[in-house]
């Protein structure tokens, strides 16, 4: 809106300036041997090269300096037509705003939601990615599992393992009705909670991902798990085997209390329908309020 009227206020003033300045304009074309017309083109010219300047100016965001006069204000001072018109010319376009100002912002706002911010994301790991199961296939059920203990055993905080097909048939069903639960870890301090989430990734892969119930108070949806505990079914039909490994990233406990961590998961997972381990998984995913801590670590304590 104020540019519009400032173009029209400099219309105005070259309507002013032409009747004014009319005789003085005939008398400077007629000493110099041109037409009035011819005057014009001659100051148009003169002025192009300031008009170049005050456009790259423009898209290189630089400011005139307050009280300097463009080119265009100095033919304006000298009474000729062609002040309006330069003044006009060499204001920024709206093409030239657009691009200056808002595609900037666009940009910065199409990189947060463009794929690179999808590579952030944590990469799926499944049972080829440690071990190549068409080799493993060709063995037994029992060297599957002396191959898999054995691919991790120089690896720091990282354990392996494995279960039976019933075993893990038993836990499937239980983790996909109750995804969330809290196991607790003891320590020289007492007893720490794990919060853990169960992620079914791909139809042969399971994520158990594990996080201290404080950290994820914190931070919630945002809290990074410590461990990641993935259970792999792709021996489960034919071997009746069921592949398991968990790491550790962050060491906040130790590799027996580890261990640990991940029998008491598959305890309260595996447990048979009616048994108190059962129901404090199913009582906490539905929120029922006699679901307790002390219920919690004495269950943990037993070992049906």
């Amino acid at each position: 809106m104020i540019r519009r009227t400032r173009i029209s206020n400099i219309f105005c003033r070259q309507y002013s300036i032409s009747e004014k300045y009319h005789a003085r304009l005939t008398a400077k074309a007629q000493a110099e041997g041109l037409t009035v017309d011819e005057l014009v083109l001659k100051y148009r010219t003169q002025q192009q090269p300031i008009e170049n300047s005050k456009q790259l100016n423009t898209k290189t965001g630089t400011k005139t300096a307050a009280g300097t006069k463009t080119g265009s204000e100095k033919v304006a001072e000298n009474g000729t037509e062609a002040a309006a018109d330069v003044e006009i010319e060499t204001k920024p376009s709206k093409e030239t705003s657009t691009h200056s100002d808002v595609r900037p912002k666009a940009e910065r706002i199409s990189k947060l939601k463009s794929p690179e911010r999808a590579s952030l994301k944590p990469t799926t790991f499944n049972l080829d990615t440690f071990m190549r199961s068409d080799m493993l296939r060709l063995h037994h059920a029992d060297e599957i599992s002396m191959l898999w203990h054995a691919r991790f055993v120089n690896e720091e905080n990282v354990i392996s393992g494995s279960m039976d097909a019933k075993a893990f048939t038993t836990l499937y069903v239980n983790a996909r009705k109750n995804p969330l639960f809290v196991v607790p870890v003891a320590h020289e301090n007492g007893i720490e909670l794990q919060y853990i989430q169960w992620q079914f990734v791909s139809s042969e892969t399971i994520y158990c991902l594990i996080t201290s119930l404080a950290d994820y108070k914190l931070h919630g949806e945002f809290s990074q798990p410590h461990t990641t505990f993935m259970l792999h079914s792709n021996f489960l039909m034919d071997k009746q085997v069921v592949l398991t490994n968990a790491k550790m990233e962050k060491a906040v406990m130790s590799i027996p209390n580890l261990n640990l961590l991940i029998l008491n998961i598959q305890r309260f997972y595996t447990a048979a329908n009616g048994s108190e381990k059962h129901k404090l998984i199913t009582e906490f995913n539905s929120g029922n309020p006699a679901f307790t801590i002390d219920r919690l670590t004495s269950a943990t304590d037993t070992l049906d």
